[in-house]
Protein backbone atom coordinates (compact mmCIF):
# COMPACT_ATOMS: atom_id res chain seq x y z
CA UNK A 1 0.00 0.00 0.00
CA UNK A 2 1.44 3.35 -1.00
CA UNK A 3 1.79 5.82 1.88
CA UNK A 4 -0.64 8.19 0.23
CA UNK A 5 -3.29 5.65 -0.83
CA UNK A 6 -5.46 6.50 2.17
CA UNK A 7 -5.63 10.11 1.03
CA UNK A 8 -6.19 9.70 -2.70
CA UNK A 9 -9.19 11.46 -4.20
CA UNK A 10 -11.29 9.81 -6.90
CA UNK A 11 -12.58 13.07 -8.39
CA UNK A 12 -10.78 15.56 -10.60
CA UNK A 13 -10.78 19.00 -9.00
CA UNK A 14 -9.34 22.37 -9.90
CA UNK A 15 -8.37 24.74 -7.11
CA UNK A 16 -7.94 28.38 -8.07
CA UNK A 17 -7.92 30.01 -4.64
CA UNK A 18 -9.39 29.36 -1.22
CA UNK A 19 -12.15 31.94 -1.67
CA UNK A 20 -13.38 29.69 -4.49
CA UNK A 21 -12.76 26.44 -2.63
CA UNK A 22 -14.86 27.57 0.32
CA UNK A 23 -17.17 30.28 -1.04
CA UNK A 24 -19.39 30.14 2.05
CA UNK A 25 -16.53 31.31 4.32
CA UNK A 26 -15.39 34.93 4.10
CA UNK A 27 -11.83 36.13 4.35
CA UNK A 28 -10.92 37.19 7.88
CA UNK A 29 -9.93 40.68 8.98
CA UNK A 30 -6.62 41.61 10.61
CA UNK A 31 -7.83 41.42 14.22
CA UNK A 32 -7.04 37.74 14.57
CA UNK A 33 -3.82 35.95 15.36
CA UNK A 34 -1.48 35.48 12.42
CA UNK A 35 0.62 32.34 11.99
CA UNK A 36 3.57 31.98 9.65
CA UNK A 37 5.58 28.81 9.13
CA UNK A 38 9.32 29.00 9.67
CA UNK A 39 12.40 26.90 9.01
CA UNK A 40 12.74 23.34 10.29
CA UNK A 41 14.73 22.81 13.46
CA UNK A 42 16.72 20.00 11.86
CA UNK A 43 17.97 19.20 8.36
CA UNK A 44 16.33 15.78 8.43
CA UNK A 45 13.52 14.33 10.52
CA UNK A 46 13.53 15.56 14.12
CA UNK A 47 11.78 12.52 15.61
CA UNK A 48 11.99 9.11 13.98
CA UNK A 49 11.19 5.52 14.90
CA UNK A 50 12.66 3.98 11.73
CA UNK A 51 11.91 1.49 10.35
CA UNK A 52 8.51 2.04 11.99
CA UNK A 53 6.24 4.99 11.18
CA UNK A 54 5.08 8.09 13.09
CA UNK A 55 2.02 9.87 11.73
CA UNK A 56 -0.31 12.20 13.65
CA UNK A 57 1.20 13.94 16.68
CA UNK A 58 0.48 16.39 19.48
CA UNK A 59 2.90 17.87 22.02
CA UNK A 60 2.93 19.76 25.32
CA UNK A 61 5.61 21.37 27.46
CA UNK A 62 5.45 20.76 31.21
CA UNK A 63 8.14 22.55 33.23
CA UNK A 64 11.38 22.02 31.27
CA UNK A 65 10.35 18.96 29.24
CA UNK A 66 8.50 18.53 25.96
CA UNK A 67 6.17 15.52 25.68
CA UNK A 68 5.31 14.46 22.14
CA UNK A 69 2.60 11.84 21.56
CA UNK A 70 2.33 10.17 18.16
CA UNK A 71 0.47 7.48 16.24
CA UNK A 72 2.93 4.59 15.94
CA UNK A 73 2.64 2.10 13.06
CA UNK A 74 4.90 -0.91 12.79
CA UNK A 75 6.79 -1.25 9.52
CA UNK A 76 5.72 -4.90 9.16
CA UNK A 77 2.03 -4.05 9.33
CA UNK A 78 0.56 -5.15 5.96
CA UNK A 79 -1.13 -1.75 5.52
CA UNK A 80 1.69 0.47 6.80
CA UNK A 81 2.08 3.39 6.91
CA UNK A 82 -1.61 4.13 6.35
CA UNK A 83 -2.77 1.43 8.75
CA UNK A 84 -5.21 2.18 11.54
CA UNK A 85 -3.89 -0.71 13.64
CA UNK A 86 -1.51 1.61 15.46
CA UNK A 87 -0.83 2.47 19.09
CA UNK A 88 0.14 5.76 20.75
CA UNK A 89 3.76 6.32 21.77
CA UNK A 90 5.56 9.01 23.75
CA UNK A 91 8.80 10.87 23.03
CA UNK A 92 10.43 13.40 25.38
CA UNK A 93 13.00 16.16 24.96
CA UNK A 94 14.39 19.16 26.82
CA UNK A 95 15.67 20.97 23.72
CA UNK A 96 13.30 19.93 20.86
CA UNK A 97 16.15 18.33 18.94
CA UNK A 98 17.30 15.33 20.97
CA UNK A 99 14.39 12.99 21.69
CA UNK A 100 13.99 9.89 23.85
CA UNK A 101 11.48 7.22 22.89
CA UNK A 102 9.50 6.30 26.03
CA UNK A 103 7.46 3.57 24.37
CA UNK A 104 3.74 2.88 24.20
CA UNK A 105 1.41 4.88 26.45
CA UNK A 106 -1.94 3.76 25.00
CA UNK A 107 -2.74 0.51 23.21
CA UNK A 108 -5.71 -1.71 22.44
CA UNK A 109 -7.60 -2.77 25.56
CA UNK A 110 -11.30 -3.05 24.65
CA UNK A 111 -13.68 -3.82 21.79
CA UNK A 112 -13.78 -0.11 20.91
CA UNK A 113 -10.03 0.02 20.18
CA UNK A 114 -9.29 -3.66 19.48
CA UNK A 115 -7.96 -2.87 16.00
CA UNK A 116 -5.95 0.24 16.89
CA UNK A 117 -5.56 3.66 18.53
CA UNK A 118 -4.97 6.65 16.22
CA UNK A 119 -5.49 10.42 15.74
CA UNK A 120 -3.79 11.51 18.97
CA UNK A 121 -4.45 14.88 20.66
CA UNK A 122 -3.26 16.07 24.09
CA UNK A 123 -4.78 18.59 26.54
CA UNK A 124 -3.72 19.78 30.01
CA UNK A 125 -6.28 20.73 32.66
CA UNK A 126 -6.13 21.16 36.43
CA UNK A 127 -2.93 19.18 36.86
CA UNK A 128 -4.01 16.26 34.67
CA UNK A 129 -3.07 15.29 31.12
CA UNK A 130 -5.77 14.05 28.75
CA UNK A 131 -5.07 12.12 25.57
CA UNK A 132 -7.91 12.06 23.04
CA UNK A 133 -7.77 9.51 20.27
CA UNK A 134 -9.80 7.41 17.90
CA UNK A 135 -10.43 3.81 18.88
CA UNK A 136 -10.84 1.43 15.93
CA UNK A 137 -12.79 -1.81 16.39
CA UNK A 138 -12.00 -5.02 14.48
CA UNK A 139 -13.96 -6.29 11.49
CA UNK A 140 -14.84 -9.84 10.47
CA UNK A 141 -11.79 -10.42 8.31
CA UNK A 142 -8.88 -12.35 9.76
CA UNK A 143 -6.45 -10.96 7.19
CA UNK A 144 -5.92 -7.18 7.26
CA UNK A 145 -4.30 -7.44 3.83
CA UNK A 146 -7.74 -7.98 2.35
CA UNK A 147 -9.56 -4.91 3.59
CA UNK A 148 -9.17 -2.43 6.44
CA UNK A 149 -12.77 -1.44 5.91
CA UNK A 150 -12.33 2.31 6.13
CA UNK A 151 -14.50 3.60 3.29
CA UNK A 152 -17.26 1.01 3.39
CA UNK A 153 -20.84 1.10 4.59
CA UNK A 154 -21.56 0.20 8.23
CA UNK A 155 -23.39 -2.96 7.09
CA UNK A 156 -20.33 -4.26 5.18
CA UNK A 157 -18.45 -7.20 6.75
CA UNK A 158 -15.19 -5.33 6.47
CA UNK A 159 -16.50 -2.25 8.31
CA UNK A 160 -14.30 -0.90 11.12
CA UNK A 161 -16.05 0.92 13.95
CA UNK A 162 -14.74 4.30 15.13
CA UNK A 163 -15.13 5.63 18.66
CA UNK A 164 -13.67 8.86 20.04
CA UNK A 165 -12.01 8.06 23.36
CA UNK A 166 -10.01 9.70 26.15
CA UNK A 167 -7.41 8.58 28.66
CA UNK A 168 -6.27 10.54 31.74
CA UNK A 169 -3.12 10.73 33.84
CA UNK A 170 -1.69 12.94 36.57
CA UNK A 171 1.68 12.76 34.81
CA UNK A 172 2.52 13.34 31.14
CA UNK A 173 4.58 10.14 31.39
CA UNK A 174 1.51 8.13 32.38
CA UNK A 175 0.18 5.66 33.21
CA UNK A 176 -3.00 6.72 31.39
CA UNK A 177 -6.38 5.42 32.48
CA UNK A 178 -9.04 5.11 29.81
CA UNK A 179 -12.37 6.77 30.56
CA UNK A 180 -15.87 6.21 29.19
CA UNK A 181 -15.96 6.50 25.36
CA UNK A 182 -16.95 10.02 24.28
CA UNK A 183 -18.53 9.89 20.82
CA UNK A 184 -19.68 7.34 18.28
CA UNK A 185 -20.97 7.58 14.72
CA UNK A 186 -24.40 9.15 14.34
CA UNK A 187 -27.71 7.43 13.51
CA UNK A 188 -28.46 6.15 10.02
CA UNK A 189 -28.93 9.01 7.57
CA UNK A 190 -26.98 11.55 9.59
CA UNK A 191 -23.94 13.40 8.25
CA UNK A 192 -21.61 11.32 10.51
CA UNK A 193 -23.37 7.97 10.09
CA UNK A 194 -20.34 6.06 8.74
CA UNK A 195 -17.50 7.41 10.88
CA UNK A 196 -16.42 9.98 13.46
CA UNK A 197 -12.67 10.58 13.69
CA UNK A 198 -9.78 13.05 14.17
CA UNK A 199 -10.77 14.33 17.65
CA UNK A 200 -9.29 17.63 18.82
CA UNK A 201 -10.30 19.30 22.10
CA UNK A 202 -9.94 22.94 23.13
CA UNK A 203 -11.48 24.98 25.93
CA UNK A 204 -13.82 27.81 24.87
CA UNK A 205 -15.76 30.03 27.30
CA UNK A 206 -15.35 27.60 30.17
CA UNK A 207 -16.48 24.56 28.22
CA UNK A 208 -14.57 21.80 26.52
CA UNK A 209 -15.22 21.67 22.81
CA UNK A 210 -14.43 18.46 20.92
CA UNK A 211 -14.03 19.01 17.17
CA UNK A 212 -14.27 15.94 14.96
CA UNK A 213 -14.64 14.85 11.35
CA UNK A 214 -17.59 12.83 10.12
CA UNK A 215 -18.85 11.33 6.88
CA UNK A 216 -21.55 9.09 5.44
CA UNK A 217 -20.14 8.19 2.02
CA UNK A 218 -16.87 6.82 0.64
CA UNK A 219 -16.37 9.96 -1.47
CA UNK A 220 -13.43 11.83 0.08
CA UNK A 221 -14.71 15.30 -0.77
CA UNK A 222 -17.80 14.80 1.41
CA UNK A 223 -15.91 14.98 4.72
CA UNK A 224 -17.35 17.53 7.16
CA UNK A 225 -16.42 18.98 10.57
CA UNK A 226 -18.63 19.20 13.66
CA UNK A 227 -18.14 19.61 17.39
CA UNK A 228 -19.55 18.53 20.74
CA UNK A 229 -19.40 20.27 24.12
CA UNK A 230 -18.99 19.25 27.75
CA UNK A 231 -18.32 20.87 31.12
CA UNK A 232 -15.71 18.17 31.81
CA UNK A 233 -12.67 17.02 29.78
CA UNK A 234 -13.90 13.44 30.15
CA UNK A 235 -17.48 14.16 29.06
CA UNK A 236 -20.25 13.43 28.55
CA UNK A 237 -20.10 15.39 25.27
CA UNK A 238 -23.20 16.57 23.45
CA UNK A 239 -23.04 17.12 19.69
CA UNK A 240 -23.86 20.63 18.50
CA UNK A 241 -27.39 20.58 17.06
CA UNK A 242 -26.42 22.55 13.95
CA UNK A 243 -23.52 20.30 12.92
CA UNK A 244 -21.68 20.18 10.62
CA UNK A 245 -20.07 23.60 11.00
CA UNK A 246 -17.54 23.17 8.18
CA UNK A 247 -18.83 21.68 4.94
CA UNK A 248 -16.84 22.26 1.77
CA UNK A 249 -18.38 19.34 -0.14
CA UNK A 250 -20.83 21.54 -2.06
CA UNK A 251 -18.20 23.89 -3.43
CA UNK A 252 -17.25 21.55 -6.28
CA UNK A 253 -13.61 22.09 -5.42
CA UNK A 254 -11.58 20.48 -2.65
CA UNK A 255 -12.55 18.48 0.43
CA UNK A 256 -11.60 19.06 4.05
CA UNK A 257 -9.65 16.34 5.86
CA UNK A 258 -8.01 16.77 9.27
CA UNK A 259 -8.47 19.95 11.34
CA UNK A 260 -6.26 21.11 14.22
CA UNK A 261 -8.04 23.85 16.23
CA UNK A 262 -6.48 25.85 19.06
CA UNK A 263 -7.31 28.55 21.59
CA UNK A 264 -4.26 30.75 22.11
CA UNK A 265 -4.99 33.27 24.88
CA UNK A 266 -8.52 33.77 23.60
CA UNK A 267 -7.58 33.71 19.90
CA UNK A 268 -9.35 30.84 18.12
CA UNK A 269 -7.68 29.33 15.09
CA UNK A 270 -7.62 26.13 13.07
CA UNK A 271 -5.28 24.48 10.57
CA UNK A 272 -7.34 22.49 8.07
CA UNK A 273 -5.76 19.89 5.79
CA UNK A 274 -7.42 19.70 2.38
CA UNK A 275 -7.53 16.69 0.05
CA UNK A 276 -6.57 18.07 -3.33
CA UNK A 277 -4.12 19.70 -3.25
CA UNK A 278 -2.69 18.45 0.03
CA UNK A 279 -2.23 21.71 1.91
CA UNK A 280 -3.09 23.34 5.23
CA UNK A 281 -5.45 26.31 5.22
CA UNK A 282 -5.38 28.56 8.29
CA UNK A 283 -8.80 29.59 9.61
CA UNK A 284 -9.78 31.96 12.43
CA UNK A 285 -12.99 32.45 14.38
CA UNK A 286 -14.62 34.65 17.00
CA UNK A 287 -16.85 31.92 18.41
CA UNK A 288 -15.45 28.60 17.15
CA UNK A 289 -18.54 28.05 14.98
CA UNK A 290 -18.20 30.53 12.11
CA UNK A 291 -14.73 30.17 10.59
CA UNK A 292 -12.91 32.51 8.20
CA UNK A 293 -9.98 31.90 5.87
CA UNK A 294 -6.93 33.77 7.13
CA UNK A 295 -4.17 32.13 5.11
CA UNK A 296 -4.94 30.01 2.05
CA UNK A 297 -1.56 28.25 2.07
CA UNK A 298 -0.04 27.81 5.52
CA UNK A 299 1.90 24.76 4.37
CA UNK A 300 1.87 21.84 1.97
CA UNK A 301 2.13 18.20 2.91
CA UNK A 302 0.76 15.74 5.42
CA UNK A 303 -0.53 15.85 9.01
CA UNK A 304 0.38 18.72 11.34
CA UNK A 305 0.59 18.73 15.12
CA UNK A 306 0.90 21.69 17.48
CA UNK A 307 3.19 22.26 20.45
CA UNK A 308 1.46 23.83 23.47
CA UNK A 309 2.31 24.84 27.02
CA UNK A 310 0.58 23.50 30.15
CA UNK A 311 -2.14 26.16 29.72
CA UNK A 312 -2.76 24.90 26.15
CA UNK A 313 -1.44 28.09 24.55
CA UNK A 314 0.70 27.78 21.44
CA UNK A 315 4.45 27.55 21.60
CA UNK A 316 6.39 28.80 18.55
CA UNK A 317 6.78 25.39 16.90
CA UNK A 318 4.72 22.89 14.95
CA UNK A 319 5.19 19.28 13.86
CA UNK A 320 4.68 17.75 10.43
CA UNK A 321 4.86 14.12 9.28
CA UNK A 322 6.65 13.19 6.06
CA UNK A 323 9.16 10.85 4.46
CA UNK A 324 9.68 7.10 4.13
CA UNK A 325 9.32 5.81 6.76
CA UNK A 326 6.92 8.45 8.04
CA UNK A 327 8.77 10.59 10.59
CA UNK A 328 8.19 13.90 12.35
CA UNK A 329 9.93 17.22 11.68
CA UNK A 330 9.60 20.22 13.98
CA UNK A 331 9.39 23.69 12.44
CA UNK A 332 9.59 27.18 13.85
CA UNK A 333 6.25 28.96 14.03
CA UNK A 334 5.90 32.75 14.01
CA UNK A 335 2.94 33.93 16.09
CA UNK A 336 1.86 37.52 15.59
CA UNK A 337 -0.46 39.70 17.64
CA UNK A 338 -2.93 42.21 16.23
CA UNK A 339 -0.14 44.81 16.09
CA UNK A 340 1.76 42.67 13.61
CA UNK A 341 4.70 42.34 15.99
CA UNK A 342 5.98 38.83 16.69
CA UNK A 343 4.51 37.50 19.91
CA UNK A 344 6.98 34.68 20.31
CA UNK A 345 9.99 33.31 18.50
CA UNK A 346 12.05 30.17 18.73
CA UNK A 347 14.20 29.91 21.82
CA UNK A 348 17.56 31.51 21.10
CA UNK A 349 19.39 28.64 22.73
CA UNK A 350 17.53 25.87 20.91
CA UNK A 351 20.24 23.76 19.25
CA UNK A 352 20.07 22.98 15.55
CA UNK A 353 21.43 20.04 13.66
Amino acid sequence: MDMYDMYKVTAHVTVLCVSVVVPMIAMADDRHLSLKRGAPLTKGPTVTAAPDHLRMSSAIKVKDTYYLYSDYIRHDDPNAPGSYSSSLHLFTSTNLVDWTHRGEVIGSQSDDDSFGCVNVDVLCHDGSVYIYYLGIGKNDFESRKRNEGWNVRPDDRSYLTSTIMVAESKSPLGPFKKRTPLLRAGPKGSWDHWKVLDPKVIKVDGQFRLYFKGFNTKFHLSRKIGFATSSSPTGPFKKYEKNPILDWSGSGQTGIDVTVPFNHRGNLGMLALTFDPRRHVYLTSNDGIQWHVHNEMFSKGMDIGLVKDHDNNLLPYYIQSSGKPLSLTLFNLQIRKETGQPEAAADADTPRR
